[in-house]
């Protein structure tokens, strides 16, 4: 028998090689060329983890809202004091206009309708609410933003484009929270059941106040 040569060998491989490959196209449904390169899926899982982070409450409204009514809180806050207790304001947010007026120094910051109306535009980093047609503001809620994001002040302090994944170092959560007009309602527990009294609970979170503002 005459054995097959290498030219022959290498032929027959190619066109196996090349039959494969056939069947790996028809059973994707495309030729590999076509599909979409894993870059677009990641860039695409990126983004909306990008949202999330940014802007899902997760459903704790019904805290900060439901129970702490800090929703009445924050609308009796003016930019200037939100600003001082470290919160942020993500410029890009921002429409043209309003960063003009801004700039040129025409914006009232020591009206707490501006706050509410930062919130309407998310432009608080961090802090997600809504608000109605008179400009109430009706429910609030937060993201992990509020800790976990910052701004790079390149247009004021604490006012700027986004740094997400920076802790906020200047965040006064201790100053905030506490202002609940809820907060008094709190019932302690009995002295036989684990858990610190209110006072004690508020006492540790006004000690977590950035060093500067204690």
């Amino acid at each position: 028998m005459t054995r097959p040569s290498l030219r022959t060998i290498t032929a027959s491989a190619s066109l196996g090689l090349a039959a494969l490959a056939g069947v790996a196209i028809v059973a994707s449904g495309e030729p590999q060329a076509m599909r979409k390169p894993p870059t677009v899926a990641a860039e695409r899982l990126i983004a909306e983890g990008r949202q999330i982070f940014r802007f899902d409450t997760f459903g704790d409204e019904q805290l900060w809202t439901s129970v702490l009514r800090m929703h009445e809180v924050i609308a009796t806050v003016s930019p200037e004091t939100a600003l001082a207790k470290g919160l942020k304001v993500d410029v890009d947010a921002l429409p043209a206009d309003l960063v003009a007026l801004l700039a040129a120094g025409r914006v009232d910051l020591s009206d707490p309708a501006v706050t509410v109306e930062l919130i309407r535009l998310n432009a608080v980093v961090g802090v997600r609410g809504t608000v109605s047609s008179t400009a109430q503001l009706t429910s609030v809620g937060i993201t992990c933003a509020l800790c976990h994001s910052t701004v790079d002040n390149s247009f004021a302090p604490g006012i700027g484009k986004r740094l997400d994944g920076w802790a906020n170092t200047d965040l006064d959560v201790g100053a905030t929270v506490p202002l609940s007009r809820r907060r008094s309602t709190t019932r302690p527990r009995p002295s036989s059941a684990p858990g610190a009294r209110a006072s004690t609970i508020l006492a540790t979170m006004r000690s977590t106040a950035p060093a500067s503002s204690r």
